[in-house]
């Protein structure tokens, strides 16, 4: 499991109005809590930690939280975000040790291209992205390989079919969707009216025009 190192500092002051004016300084309000601890209201560097957990890997990495005073362990366990620019206002830390499991989301990395999509023109859908699973902190993959190469179309993988570590206990629900390939979709094309040429009738005029000349 990927670690990372994140200077932290202490949050006097709590409630939306100090978190607006933190902001407005450049810093992040952070809430960390667990491990039978009371919740410590803190605060990092809102540039770079918005950097962190842009990538997979840093939202799903185990924090080194160093201050001035105790250090501590952590993961992300929950960021809000602003509606409008996207930026992150508030992250939920959970405070861990290495010798305590922990429940936590990895993402789930789909791998090749199913047989049913390169032969049949079928259509790949994966409704889940994250596994929810339980193990010890170390013991946290950086995501979970799923091979979908053998999946014709109309065939589904479920999450019950994942091979996972045996250190690792999925908390997903094990009939959950993982990925499935549906058939192709064909429009029905209607075949073009032809216009009759300048100067001719039109077949069925020109039927009606022979009647009534008998």
């Amino acid at each position: 499991m990927h670690r990372v190192d994140v200077e932290i500092a202490a949050r006097p002051a709590t409630g939306k109005g100090a978190c607006r004016k933190l902001r407005a300084t450049g810093r992040l309000p952070v809430t960390l809590y667990g491990e039978g601890q009371k919740p410590l209201s803190l605060s990092v560097d809102r540039h770079s930690f918005h950097h962190l957990i842009s990538s997979e890997k840093g939202r799903h990495a185990i924090l080194n939280l160093k201050s001035a005073g105790e250090d501590a362990l952590g993961i992300v366990k929950d960021v809000q975000f602003h509606p409008l620019t996207g930026l992150p206002i508030h992250v939920d830390l959970l405070r861990i040790a290495l010798d305590h499991k922990v429940s936590t989301s990895v993402p789930l990395h789909f791998v090749g291209t199913p047989e049913g999509v390169r032969n049949a023109g079928g259509v790949l859908e994966t409704p889940l992205r994250e596994l929810e699973i339980e193990c010890l902190p170390m013991d946290i993959p950086d995501f979970i390989p799923v091979n979908v190469e053998p999946l014709g179309v109309g065939q589904t993988l479920h999450v019950h079919d994942l091979v996972v570590d045996e250190k690792i206990h999925v908390l997903t629900n094990p009939d959950t969707t993982l990925a499935s390939v549906l058939a192709p979709t064909v429009e029905k094309v209607e075949a073009p009216v032809e216009a009759p040429v300048e100067g001719e009738a039109a077949p069925a005029a020109t039927a009606e025009a022979g009647k009534e000349s008998a």
